[in-house]
């Protein structure tokens, strides 16, 4: 698996933990959204970036 498939993939499955774990402390549709997608979409752009060097 190339290293981008696999960061995604970690990066996904954390945040689907993520939101899991979150559904049992608040019931804000929003906090569960923007976890979901800060971790799950914002996480490998995040190493995207960082691995460019710049």
């Amino acid at each position: 698996m190339e290293r981008d498939s696999l960061v995604t993939a970690v990066c996904v499955a954390l945040a689907v933990g993520a939101w899991l774990v979150a559904a049992q402390l608040t019931d804000s549709d929003p906090v569960l959204w923007a976890v979901l997608f800060g971790i799950g979409l914002g996480g490998p752009a995040l190493y995207r970036y960082a691995a460019r060097g710049t």
